[in-house]
This record gives C-alpha cells, structure tokens and sequence, in this order.
C-alpha cells in the first residue's frame, strides 16, 4: 500500500475514533506505519498483519490516551513496555510538545524506536531495559503511560519510581478493570483514582482508559 493510501486509511479510522487529524500528521503517522511494516516482516515486532486493525488497535488506540494528558505542558512522559512505540510515537507525532521516552526491555524494538527517531521528525528517547532498572530524571516524569502491558497493580509497582508526586498513570484495561483495582497492592492514602474514560472503537472490543495518581509523600 502507498503512504497516500496509508494515510488516508489512518485519518479515516481516527476520524471514526472521535479524533481530527491533519494532513502533516496523517502523512507522518503513515511513514510510521511503513517503517512499522517493513521492520515487523524480519523482526515480528507486532502480531498484528492487517492494515485496518493495526490502524484501530495500535494508532486509534493509542491516541485515544491524549483524552485524560494532564492539561499542561510540557509534559514529560515515559511509555512503559512500548513495544513498538505504542502509544508514545503517535503521541509525539500528534502533540510534539510532547516529552516521549519509550522503554521496553525487548532489544531489537528498542532499535526499531531508535530508527524511527531518526529517519521521521519523530523525537523521542528510546531507552532499552526494564522499567524497574530505570533511573527517573530528576523530580520524575509527569505522566507514565502504558498500552497493553501488565496488571494494575504491577504497572503501578514499576511506573510510581518514575514519577513525580502528582504525576499520572493511564493505562486501557477491559473487563478486568474493577478486580485489579481492588487488587492494587498500595497504601490507599499513597494512590488515587483520577479518571475513567470508556471508549466504544470501531471493530473492536470496548474498553476504559484510566488514570491513577501518585499522592505526595
């Protein structure tokens, strides 16, 4: 498929999604698509083959994050387990304020990132090792976000040492969203509820994006 054809695809299912883009994003989100491509036939970055669901499960998706952004900027924001760069890339892609690093202990992903960054006027950090051996910069991150990796409690275990206090995490979770609140394994008056957004996308399961915030200490 052609970048034209990529980034009409891309405007479209965002458009569905709730989420205006313009022709510079849809242009710069569809090289990404390429380069996604090209890279996954070798290194089987994402499981996803389908142009149309890896659209709305990935790129879709992953912009319906930028709803529960703390109203800020700039903001500085780390992406636990970015895989392939899902969500932090689209975020830098469609608000370049943005402050993006992406972590993921996965080597040859964190390459991919790293060459992205390079050949797309994409400026991100791309920083490979697991969460919990990372060194936050000083005062924290603003926001940590998190795609499809990890329970609630897990993800707040690894993403609070990176944050400053206030600091946010958004994650999607589906139906298992009330049974892993209950289970996060932290000091009630240490964490708090933010916000809950349900999201009904097109030719996908509905699911709820949350955010959770780390109290000061």
């Amino acid at each position: 498929m052609s970048l034209y054809k990529y980034a009409k695809l891309i405007a479209e299912e965002m458009k569905a999604g709730g989420i205006d883009i313009g022709d510079k994003e849809a242009a710069i989100l569809s090289a990404y698509l390429s380069e996604l491509k090209k890279w996954n036939s070798k290194y089987n970055l994402i499981g996803l083959k389908d142009d149309i669901e890896i659209a709305r499960r990935l790129f879709v998706s992953s912009a319906t994050f930028l709803r529960l952004l703390p109203q800020t900027s700039p903001i500085s924001i780390v992406d636990i387990g970015s895989g392939a760069g899902f969500p932090g890339i689209p975020f830098k892609i469609l608000c370049p304020e943005l402050k993006v690093t992406c972590i993921d202990s996965n080597k040859k992903k964190v390459i991919f990132l790293k060459h992205v960054s390079r050949v797309l006027p994409v400026d991100i950090s791309a920083t490979a090792g697991r969460a919990e051996e990372i060194k936050a910069p000083g005062g924290g991150y603003d926001c940590a976000v998190a795609h499809s990796v990890g329970t609630i409690d897990l993800l707040v275990q690894l993403s609070f040492p990176l944050l400053r206090d206030e600091g946010i995490l958004i994650m999607r979770k589906g139906e298992e969203l009330e049974e892993e609140l209950r289970g996060i394994n932290l000091q009630s008056n240490l964490y708090s509820v933010e916000a809950r957004v349900g999201v009904s996308p097109r030719g996908e399961e509905p699911y709820t994006l949350v955010s959770i915030k780390k109290c000061s200490t």
